[in-house]
């Protein structure tokens, strides 16, 4: 009788070998590779930022030691961020949510990991989950720094909609404002319309003993997928530049800029029209990301 079983038992351990070699790579990493990345999201000033992973599986609870990258757009890793706990209880179907102190503070929402701002490169780049498990990269154009919308999964913009472990949820309205940076002294200003073209991203640089604003080269077009945010600058018809807010340290100016040049652009004399305490105070280390 035994010996009659004898190739059944062989032909059982072969098989169990076979799955157990081609299935225990899987098993052994079933633990986090199962999350992707979800929503990217940046305001204007880069301290209100999330980045958003789901799972659609169980089981992916194995963060710690994993690492979270971002890379500008010429490909040079910008920031790292490594899980420092793993996650307890049911993934599936669950998002996973990576923000800033900003961003929780402003929201309320309470973030499963923290990552400080400027974290996330708004002007072209890309975000890596545990090296290279899901990577989602993207063009400064197709980036929405309009404080409603978030890059998402595809690529693409998409309304914010950031959402915890715990299944709660925040709705983002962040208005943008244009920036100065008092080291290289650049104005980056990050949504503006212009009248026949569209929604645009512009810098200057700034003369501070002239106030004169000179356009820099390294303007773009959003993409029609963008849409306008609160806070937007307007060129007008008598082209004067129109700024509803501008932050120098703690304070917010709405100013008007008038054409100094056509060629090259330059603006110059600014109005104020009024100033304002910054409710978000950005880092001094961003830089426009």
């Amino acid at each position: 009788m035994m010996m009659a079983l004898l190739p059944l038992i062989r032909n059982f351990a072969f098989l169990s070998c076979i799955f157990f070699l081609t299935f225990s790579p899987i098993l052994a990493f079933a633990d986090f590779h199962l999350w992707s990345i979800s929503e990217v999201f940046s305001d204007s000033t880069g301290t209100v930022q999330y980045i958003e992973l789901h799972s659609s599986s169980g089981g992916q609870t194995q963060l710690a030691g994993h690492q979270l990258m971002t890379f500008d757009k010429n490909g040079q890793l910008h920031a790292s961020y490594v899980f420092n706990a793993n996650l307890s209880g049911d993934t599936a179907n669950r998002n996973l949510l990576i923000a800033t102190t900003g961003f929780t503070n402003l929201t309320g929402l309470s973030a499963d990991y923290l990552i400080p701002d400027g974290f996330v490169v708004a002007r072209g780049g890309a975000v890596d989950f545990a090296d290279g498990t899901d990577v989602v990269d993207y063009g400064e154009n197709e980036f929405p720094q309009n404080g409603i919308q978030s890059l998402g999964e595809n690529g693409l913009p998409t309304t914010a909609s950031p959402t915890n472990f715990n299944s709660l949820s925040a709705t983002m309205n962040v208005p943008m404002s244009a920036s100065f940076n008092a080291v290289s002294l650049v104005m980056n200003v990050p949504m503006i319309n212009v009248p026949g073209l569209g929604l645009v991203f512009i810098s200057f640089d700034v003369n501070v003993a002239t106030l004169e604003f000179s356009l820099r080269d390294d303007f773009f077009f959003y993409s029609a997928t963008v849409l306008p945010g609160d806070g937007l600058a307007e060129l007008t018809a008598e082209s004067t530049l129109y700024i509803p807010a501008l932050v120098i340290g703690n304070d917010v100016y709405e100013i008007n800029l008038f054409p100094v040049s056509d060629n090259p652009i330059v603006f110059g004399s600014p109005q104020i029209i009024s100033v304002s305490t910054n409710a978000i105070v950005e880092p001094e280390e961003y830089q426009g990301y």
